[in-house]
């Protein structure tokens, strides 16, 4: 379903589930309220979606039916991930991955698997966070029943790990078959992002020009997709690609539009990975000082959400930056 069709979907499921509550019919409620919950998710109203999540995760467990737990759970940890409540999330990933394997469901271990792999990655655990996506690929691969899907979008997110890790050839390795079978399937959102991904390893390669290629590529397919976040991640990336091509300045100017808009989302993984990609371009040379507020945000965001790996990776770029800025400016 294309995010224009969220809202009226929305309507509709909001009926069903009342109409369903209404009857005392609490498996289809429970069916309804986890696809309003979907929904309202996609629409990034995580803070909505959790009651429908509990309601259905409630029934599910009542009446013992382990898929919908399993889905309920997921679901709730997908909306507490992306307020910035990693470890919460990790729970309920983890709570759905030990009910899959218990009843042999495969194609929810490897959604799970799939799930931990993207909480490890925001907490700057990328060796985990391939170890997670590389078990649900393997996974995937024995699986003849699982949908292509599933597999591109595994592959779509452990590209991104490798893009965190600034190596852009592996990246570019995994993308390749994804974005193939985006483009088999019609999938508009995920080809987006697939371009993407590419613009940003391809600006990491230096290509610059390529890496503009993709990104006009990539946005007209978000925008008819909905997806605000990854029109936000088109910015991030295209400022990135300004400071390269015209210098820090440019940079910061051209980021300094995609910060506030996360900042007024509430995004608080995605305004801290900007926030320190800007920072660690602007580390290194005489414009040194300007990553000094950046990275007090940054820090201040990892040390509320308690995300140790990266506050002291952050830590360690504070010091080297006031020693370079000091250089510059004794």
């Amino acid at each position: 379903m294309d995010r224009g069709d969220l809202p009226s979907a929305e309507i509709h499921l909001r009926i069903a589930v009342d109409a369903a509550r209404a009857a005392g019919a609490d498996l289809p409620m429970a069916r309804c309220a986890i696809a309003l919950g979907d929904a309202l998710r996609r629409m990034n109203r995580y803070e909505e979606a959790v009651p429908y999540y509990m309601e259905s995760l409630t029934v599910s467990q009542v009446r013992d039916e382990v898929p919908l737990t399993v889905d309920s759970l997921r679901g709730l940890g997908y909306a507490h991930f992306r307020r910035g409540d990693v470890f919460s999330a990790q729970e309920y990933f983890t709570e759905g991955l030990e009910l899959a394997i218990r009843s042999n469901d495969k194609l929810r271990q490897h959604r799970l698997r799939l799930a931990l792999g993207d909480t490890c990655t925001e907490q700057g655990l990328y060796t985990k966070a391939i170890g997670h996506y590389a078990q649900a690929l393997e996974q995937l691969a024995t699986d003849p029943t699982a949908p292509p899907l599933e597999r591109a979008h595994c592959q779509l997110n452990l590209a991104e790990t490798y893009l965190r890790l600034r190596n852009p050839r592996k990246a570019l390795a995994v993308l390749e078959p994804c974005q193939a079978t985006m483009e088999e399937l019609g999938n508009r959102r995920f080809m987006g992002w697939c371009l993407l991904h590419s613009g940003e390893a391809r600006l990491l390669l230096g290509e610059l020009t390529a890496a503009r290629a993709d990104l006009d590529g990539a946005e007209p397919l978000l925008e008819r997709a909905k997806d605000r976040l990854g029109a936000l991640s088109i910015g991030r990336v295209r400022a990135l690609v300004t400071f390269a091509a015209a210098g820090p300045e440019a940079g910061v100017a051209a980021m300094t539009p995609v910060l506030a808009a996360l900042r007024e989302l509430d995004l608080p993984l995605y305004l801290l990975l900007a926030l320190l990609e800007l920072a660690d371009r602007l580390a290194h040379g005489r414009s040194a000082a300007l990553a000094l507020p950046l990275l007090a945000e940054a820090a201040a965001i990892a040390t509320g959400l308690d995300l140790t790996e990266l506050s002291d990776r952050i830590a360690l770029l504070q010091a080297k930056v006031e020693q370079s800025s000091r250089e510059h400016h004794p």
